[in-house]
């Protein structure tokens, strides 16, 4: 009986195909590739804004964490307060001597609804806020207020 095997060379010979890739194969491939590359583009900004907001509002809170912190641990008063018209903030040591200064994203909108007359944000040495009230954050994607309730030393972000 005769044995019909295949040569050795003849098993790999989609390795040494040299026809190459059909125009159909390539158009398909350029295709998807460019639905790809479109979709990313147009994700892109909105995605940058949502980690600029994101990245913006975790400063703010670590910058209100770090100032109630030194507050009860050095029996210093330190506080911030917003400058809307340069579109900042500034942490303060006893009210005078600037600590740091953030800036406000360009397109953003800071308006107050304190209970007291100033917008400074300040904690006594226990930890506990000293002027109650809300500072509104307009975004162009939304609106955050942030809430400090009188006598707690803790706020809230509230998302609207």
């Amino acid at each position: 009986m005769k044995s019909y095997r295949m040569e050795p060379y003849r098993k790999w010979w989609f390795l040494h195909n040299s026809n190459g890739f059909t125009l159909v194969e390539m158009l398909a491939v350029l295709f998807i590739w460019s639905l790809f590359i479109g979709i990313m583009i147009t994700l892109s900004p909105s995605l940058f804004q949502k980690q600029h907001e994101d990245a913006f509002m975790e400063q703010f809170r670590a910058d209100v964490l770090w100032i109630q912190q030194q507050t009860m641990t050095t029996r210093t008063h330190y506080s911030i307060i917003f400058m809307p018209e340069g579109k900042t903030y500034r942490i303060l040591k006893n009210r005078f001597y600037i600590v740091e200064t953030r800036e406000l994203p360009d397109d953003w909108e800071v308006s107050f609804s304190y209970s007291s007359l100033d917008r400074h944000i300040r904690f006594d040495v226990s930890g506990s806020i000293l002027e109650s009230g809300s500072i509104q954050f307009s975004t162009p994607t939304k609106e955050l207020r942030v809430v400090f309730p009188f006598g707690k030393a803790r706020y809230y972000v509230l998302e609207q």
